[in-house]
């Protein structure tokens, strides 16, 4: 029994014909087959001039199409939906930077694995940059996400990595660094150290590491380790360390100085620091080992550079609109002064405020000032009086936009003041692993894992950096042809990129017994980066068990 429209056409009496449209149902009667009208839709001519017919085709065109997927569902199943994008991107530069070679040669001295130990750390370092958590839920994450080497890891694996990077990230750091290098090839000649402070969550792990000190994250009441970082001038990642949190900067520097000959074979550098981390005893030892410093000094506690180094008339050199630099020679030492004008003009603008303030409070009784630092070096106290002490305003005023630095290298005041301003990258290096990598807060409850996650999160630094300096072309000469991919990713932020890397899935489908790995397809900034990375475009369409001659294959 079929039903299909039929057009009727009648003849006038004037010659004239009008034509209807039915839907009509074939009947068989007998052995005859005759047409049974089910409705009569109007006349053709007032249906197409009403625009009417075209709907009805639209319509019934739109209802065929979903009776067609509707049956096409019927064969259709689709057993995953996961994060593809990111997996590739983060492969290649992990092969490009070496991991897997430097993680492989250090863990040969290690017992035979059941599992690989480099494909669990992979995985967590991804983790860490697209989506930190615990470890519990790394590996609830890494479930849905398309991972092209096909291996399997359970939870038990990331926490034995832990403990594998606890005892092998020492050698991993020193392969990666001699990979690829001769006799020939320079050693860094500018390495920058900073430390910072990472608190832990309830009684920290046993042993010596948690332990109460000066807190950089402005909780005192935690316990807490010390992170250390050294990078090369280029803002490479070199080397880490994690001391007990009681541990002083100067004395973290020390064991710095030691590493960077006895482990890297770094003869000739120049280390440098802020004014934390130098002490005359870390001084003494740098000099002892034949290596030059760039060292912040503190000005108000060191008495030639109060009253001497900072009295100095000389003329300033101007090296950029916020930087002048001189340099002052004294007693053997080199210092050189480094000024901010704008920076000056803020300070004497907030002290002027400060003494404006304190004059209106004296006028009034001196009661409650002496407790106030911020009123308490400007004023003199003798027996009940309080006054306003002008030479220590005066004295006040020499410190406005200045900073003084320390140097025992041949550099003039310009290359010395640029080299110290590069030390942002190493605090860079700790707003990115504190903040973007989340090292904080610490629940794990051994030390081993304790130094394997600080480690994980390393590597993890490691790849992100040499991700960014991908993007900006640091990496490569430049290229005209990449610059318009880099000028369209350079007005997004990392994590929008990752982002964009995130949206492209892989859906894998069955259809008539046939399974298939499909594509999204990549936005602009996604595709950017497969470009910039010199990838090919993810296969949209493949065929999954096919030979590979017989892989069905769609263009991205």
């Amino acid at each position: 029994m079929d039903m299909f429209f039929k057009v009727v056409t009648f003849r006038n009496k004037d010659g004239s014909t009008r034509q209807y449209l039915h839907l009509v149902e074939a009947v068989r009667d007998g052995k005859k087959v005759r047409h049974k009208v089910l409705v009569t839709l109007g006349r053709v001519e007032l249906l197409r001039a009403s625009g009417s017919l075209d709907r009805m085709a639209n319509a019934l065109n739109r209802l065929a199409e979903k009776e067609k997927i509707v049956d096409l569902a019927k064969n259709l199943s689709v057993p995953s939906d996961r994060v593809y994008g990111p997996v590739p991107v983060f492969r290649r530069l992990w092969k490009n930077i070496g991991i897997p070679k430097a993680i492989a040669e250090a863990v040969t001295k290690e017992t035979f694995f059941a599992y690989d130990a480099q494909t669990a750390i992979f995985r967590m370092v991804a983790g860490r940059l697209l989506d930190p958590k615990s470890k519990l839920m790394t590996h609830r994450w890494a479930q849905t996400v398309f991972w092209d080497d096909g291996e399997k890891v359970d939870l038990q694996h990331y926490y034995r990595s832990l403990g594998v990077l606890s005892r092998c990230m020492a050698r991993i750091e020193e392969n990666l660094f001699f990979q690829g290098k001769n006799l020939f090839t320079p050693s860094p000649d500018l390495l920058f150290f900073d430390t910072t402070s990472v608190y832990f969550e309830g009684e920290g792990p046993v042993g010596d590491l948690a332990k109460y000190g000066f807190s950089k994250d402005k909780r005192p009441d935690r316990l807490q380790m010390i992170v250390g970082v050294v990078l090369t001038k280029d803002g490479t990642p070199l080397a880490h360390h994690v001391f007990p949190g009681n541990t002083p900067d100067a004395a973290a520097f020390s064991v710095v100085i030691e590493e960077m000959r006895n482990r890297f074979g770094i003869k000739r550098v120049v280390l440098v620091g802020d004014r934390g981390m130098f002490n005359a005893k870390v001084i003494a030892r740098i000099e002892e080992l034949e290596m030059e410093y760039i060292a912040g000094v503190r000005m108000r506690s060191v008495w030639d550079v109060r009253e001497i180094v900072l009295e100095n008339r000389d003329p300033f050199e101007m090296v950029s609109e916020n930087l002048k630099v001189k340099m002052v020679e004294l007693g053997g030492k080199r210092y050189v002064v480094c000024l901010n004008e704008e920076e000056a003009r803020r300070a004497k603008a907030v002290r002027e405020s400060v003494v404006a303030d304190l004059k209106e409070k004296l006028s009034q009784g001196p009661k409650g000032l002496i407790g106030n630092s911020a009123y308490r070096k400007y004023v003199t106290v003798e027996k009940d009086a309080v006054s306003i002490d002008g030479r220590k305003i005066s004295a006040e005023a020499k410190y406005d936009g200045k900073y003084v630095l320390l140097t025992n290298t041949s550099l003039c005041a310009k290359e010395t003041a640029l080299a110290y301003k590069e030390l942002w990258r190493v605090e860079r290096a700790f707003r990115e692993i504190k903040s973007f990598l989340e090292i904080r807060p610490m629940y794990l409850s051994r030390e081993d894992h304790v130094r394997g996650h600080v480690a994980m999160c390393f590597l993890a630094f490691c790849l992100e950096t040499a991700f960014v300096k991908a993007l900006r072309g640091e990496a490569e000469p430049d290229d005209a042809q990449k610059k318009e991919l880099r000028e369209t990713l350079s007005a997004h932020s990392l994590d929008s990129i990752f982002t964009s890397l995130k949206a492209v899935r892989m859906v894998e489908v069955a259809i008539a017994g046939k399974r298939y790995r499909v594509v999204s397809e990549p936005d602009n900034i996604a595709t950017a980066v497969f470009r910039l990375l010199g990838m090919p475009s993810p296969r949209r369409v493949t065929e999954v068990d096919a030979p590979p001659d017989t892989q069905e294959t769609k263009p991205a």
